[in-house]
């Protein structure tokens, strides 16, 4: 599974739901900060370009931490029977 996949997976959670909206939450603020301020000329395509990267990354990040440490309570932690226990061997 890829990132994506992970927080699709976490979102459909009860329990790790909070980590996949806080990913979403960092991106989506610097996407808007760095429209906003493209519109006004007030900042460049390569730091806008930069901090979007970063952000994803950070985003990225939060999602595969929250997604491992959900997949440790889950699994190793609790023997559930969901299939990504499988997957994962």
């Amino acid at each position: 599974m890829n990132t994506i996949d992970h927080a699709l997976r976490l979102f459909n959670t009860e329990e790790a739901c909070l980590g996949a909206g806080l990913a979403f939450v960092v991106v989506a603020v610097a996407v808007l900060i760095v429209f906003s301020r493209a519109r006004e000329g007030r900042i460049r395509l390569m730091a806008g370009v930069l901090i979007i990267s970063s952000c994803l990354l950070v985003g990225a990040g939060i999602v595969e931490a929250t997604y491992d440490a959900w997949y440790t309570h889950r699994c190793v932690h609790h023997s559930s029977d969901i299939p990504e226990c499988d997957a994962r061997g």
